[in-house]
């Protein structure tokens, strides 16, 4: 059961940054922190898309063009993609537990309030159109 939960997991989010890119115009890559059962999953339903049109794209030719690369990383390769999503998903929590009351602002860090303000501002600027082009699993 639960690795059907997985794959299910993955293809939709497969789907979804597929349909993004497709709509944006952008090309993209895929970096995901290496495990054996997660890669799997991962790299069945990139091949999913790849074989089989769908829906969203007429050609599965299109999800090889639009998807640059996909790359399994482990924490000690110290790759960019997954640390900086890391960094971004841990301002996200903060954002999201200072938003609503679960953290106070007082409580953060000084660098964490540094990144939350940066985080502010980028997000406000970018809400109507989203610049990033990569998909990162932790």
């Amino acid at each position: 059961k639960d690795k059907t939960i997985l794959d299910n997991a993955y293809k939709k989010l497969m789907e979804a940054f597929i349909s993004y890119l497709q709509k944006s115009g952008y090309h993209g890559e895929i970096v995901a922190e290496s495990s054996a059962e997660q890669d799997v999953a991962l790299v069945n339903a990139l091949s999913h898309f790849q074989r089989n049109s769908g829906i969203i794209y007429k050609n599965p030719q299109l999800v090889n063009n639009m998807i640059t690369s996909l790359s399994l990383v482990n924490k000690h390769d110290n790759n960019i993609g997954a640390q900086m999503a890391d960094l971004i998903a841990w301002t996200g929590s903060n954002k999201y537990q200072v938003d609503h009351g679960t953290k106070k602002l007082s409580d953060l860090r000084f660098e964490e309030k540094i990144l939350l303000n940066m985080f502010n501002k980028k997000t406000k600027r970018v809400r109507s159109k989203l610049t990033s082009q990569y998909i990162v699993i932790p």
